[in-house]
């Protein structure tokens, strides 16, 4: 299946209300950011409170990937809670696991 993107212009929803967008149904796909939505993601903020954290986005992206491998019950947490599908943290095709 291949999926063709139409360039849109202007905004539909703003950082902070993206999640809210896709809950009704504003919007079909979206990027939601943890820390725009704390009270409904707090589990998922892991990334933001560890004591040692890096700033390079690709290994944290790849540690937040594997926190999603090892606790598939994040997924299925926001699956359910949302009613919507999910996509973890993008794996970088340039890693091997």
């Amino acid at each position: 299946m291949q999926v063709k993107f139409a360039a849109a212009r202007g905004m539909v929803a703003k950082p902070g209300e993206v999640l809210e967008a896709i809950e009704n149904g504003l919007l079909d796909i979206g990027d939601v950011h943890v820390p725009f939505e704390p009270s409904k993601m707090l589990a998922y903020n892991f990334g933001y409170f560890v004591p040692f954290g890096t700033e390079d986005a690709v290994k944290a992206g790849l540690a937040a990937r594997k926190v999603f491998d090892a606790y598939p019950q994040l997924r299925t947490n926001l699956e359910r809670r949302f009613n919507r599908s999910t996509s973890p943290p993008a794996r970088s095709s340039a890693t091997t696991w």
